[in-house]
Parts: structure tokens; sequence; C-alpha cells
């Protein structure tokens, strides 16, 4: 069995449902969580969550999903 890159490496997984739900898979914790504005710490660096009404709609140990209006992602 081959495992992927992503699983040997644990990169973050960025997956988006429109503009409306994205969910990120491979985080290590949220660094600022607002309605407008969501930043997470991943392994290889932050993601900011840019929009309106945001709110985390859950999060595990491994992977969180953000709902709201999404107007940008960022990674820095």
């Amino acid at each position: 069995m081959e495992l992927t890159e992503d699983i040997l490496l644990r990169v973050p997984i960025v997956t988006g449902y429109g503009n409306q739900r994205f969910c990120i898979e491979n985080y290590r914790n949220i660094i600022e969580y607002t309605t407008n504005l969501i930043r997470v710490q991943t392994k290889t660096g932050k993601i900011h969550i840019l929009g309106r009404n945001l709110v985390i709609a859950y999060f595990r140990d491994d992977a969180m999903c953000v709902m709201g209006e999404v107007l940008s992602i960022e990674y820095h």
C-alpha cells in the first residue's frame, strides 16, 4: 500500500464547496477567530480565510470546516 504525499508530510488540504464552505485538513491550531477573519496555523505556514459571517462549523484534532461568505483565502 502506498501512502500519498499529503498523508506522509501532513501538508494542509483545503477543500472548497462554492464560496460558502471550506474545510481544512492537517491544521495545527486556530490563531484568530472573528466573523470576518479566521487565521489557522499549519505545519507549513498560516492560512487566512477572509469573509463575512464566518463561523467554524466544526473542528477536530486534524480537520475543521468554516462556513459563511468566503471572499478570499490567503497562504502566508
